[in-house]
């Protein structure tokens, strides 16, 4: 599923939501991942360290038909997840992934 999220008046960013995830153990998770620009090698160490500081998510890359993205993503099991504790986590997701490639990229691609 893909919802996009408006971030204030002026821009907005996708985030795809994926319910067919399994952690480690064989539990549901509910998956959700927002691309915030290209993975460019001199900009990796400056993420990892950003991580430490992050509230909701990581960062990550994804293989996409793009090339290599950065994405923040984030889990959260389902047989424990609540409406407002998904809207906040998707909420969240989709702030931070913003700011991120405002930053990247200079423009709202999402």
């Amino acid at each position: 599923m893909r919802v996009t999220v408006p971030i204030g008046s002026l821009r907005k960013q996708e985030v795809v939501i994926d319910f067919g995830r399994k952690d480690s153990d064989g539990n549901g998770l509910i998956a959700f991942t927002s691309a915030c620009g290209p993975a460019r090698p001199e900009i990796a160490l400056k993420l990892l360290a950003h991580n430490t500081k992050m509230v909701h998510g990581a960062f990550a890359v994804q293989d996409t038909p793009a090339g290599q993205m950065v994405v923040i993503q984030a889990n959260e099991l389902a047989e424990t997840a609540d409406p407002l504790e998904v809207c906040r986590l998707l909420t969240a997701i989709a702030w931070q992934a913003d700011k991120v490639e405002a930053k990247l990229l200079d423009e709202d691609e999402n």
